[in-house]
């Protein structure tokens, strides 16, 4: 197993390789390598890398273009027709994208393809996968894929759709989180079976106001590209590549920062026993943070000790809420109870 640091003289060719197809991508910069290039040549997903939970498995795909590993990507089931990756892959119609077997990192089901139908970009970015950035200049390397077959699984009791959870808000830097994705694994194409790993790693961005975010450390590999990245079991942001050489870091396109497009392409809507305007519950605060109200409704639902919520219009200000109570007259709010 090849690292950073060992074998360097008899590897010198294949780090100036990786140099090359790294050099565009500095820190900061809106320029990418060929997504099969992505990733350190002379690292693993590792550090050490260890056996993803059967959850974060199971809402993984590993996405072959022509069945040729070595054009891979990683994506994420997040809703019962939809996965989540990243643009610079190249997703087209008749992509197709592969599961596995009962949550079994080791067990990719190719007898069985999901094939996308629709390929959905970012608002403002545009249909070219070479292109990073929306009308604002934010950091966009993310893509919905709609596939025509309903993604579920098996349960015990009943099939369900293994849909990750999203996560709405930025934890800030020095929170640590886990890495997860089917690439090459040991700097070269020697994953023939597309195992899936994990590896943790600490957030070093201060914000994603940007759209973007960077770990401490690279451990991506080819083939890991749109793979997620986990924080308090939420989806923080897909893979896309790293800073090479200027620094050592792997780079994200963050998920609350476009977290409204996706519940809105999806077609996410919270079913809602009570909703209210220019009326506030009252109820013990949980957490403040500002969004849209679909967002606002979406932490709710997914908050399990969550009852309602309040949303300042004026502001997007979000108030989940627990042991919730009578509303009450509150102008420019808006209520709603789960």
């Amino acid at each position: 197993m090849l690292r950073w640091g060992e074998n360097f003289v008899t590897n010198k060719a294949m780090i100036a390789a990786a140099a090359v197809a790294m050099a565009a991508l500095a820190c900061g910069q809106d320029r990418q390598p060929a997504a099969e290039r992505l990733g350190v040549v002379q690292q693993d997903i590792n550090g050490p890398w260890y056996t993803p939970s059967f959850t974060e498995t199971n809402q993984a795909g590993a996405a072959m273009h022509s069945g040729n590993v070595l054009e891979s990507c990683t994506a994420t089931v997040i809703a019962p027709n939809f996965f989540l990756s990243a643009k610079h892959c190249g997703y087209v119609v008749g992509s197709t994208i592969f599961r596995y077997l009962n949550g079994d990192p080791l067990s990719l089901n190719k007898d069985f393809a999901y094939t996308v139908d629709q390929v959905i970009h970012a608002p403002c970015t545009g249909n070219d996968k070479g292109s990073w950035s929306d009308c604002n200049g934010d950091w966009a390397d993310m893509v919905l894929l709609h596939v025509q077959q309903p993604i579920v699984a098996s349960g015990w009791l009943f099939d369900y759709t293994p849909s990750a959870t999203l996560a709405w808000t930025y934890p800030g830097a020095n929170w640590v989180g886990t890495k997860v994705g089917a690439g090459w694994h040991s700097g070269t194409a020697d994953n023939p079976f597309i195992d899936l790993r994990a590896v943790d790693d600490t957030l070093v961005s201060s914000d994603d106001s940007g759209g973007r975010f960077d770990t401490g450390n690279v451990r991506v590999n080819p083939g890991d590209s749109g793979g997620p990245f986990y924080s308090n079991g939420r989806v923080l942001g897909t893979v896309t590549g790293y800073c090479f050489p200027w620094c050592w870091r792997a780079t994200y396109t963050s998920v609350p920062h476009r977290l409204d497009w996706v519940l809105s392409a999806i077609g996410y809507s919270l079913p809602l026993s009570g909703w209210a305007y220019d009326r506030a519950l009252s109820g013990n605060g949980l957490e403040w943070f500002t969004g849209t109200e679909r967002v606002c409704q979406y932490a709710c639902q997914h908050t399990p000790s969550c009852g309602g919520y309040n949303y300042y219009r004026a502001t997007g200000l979000c108030e989940t809420l627990s042991s919730v109570g009578a509303s009450s007259p509150a102008p420019g709010f808006t209520t709603g109870q789960r």
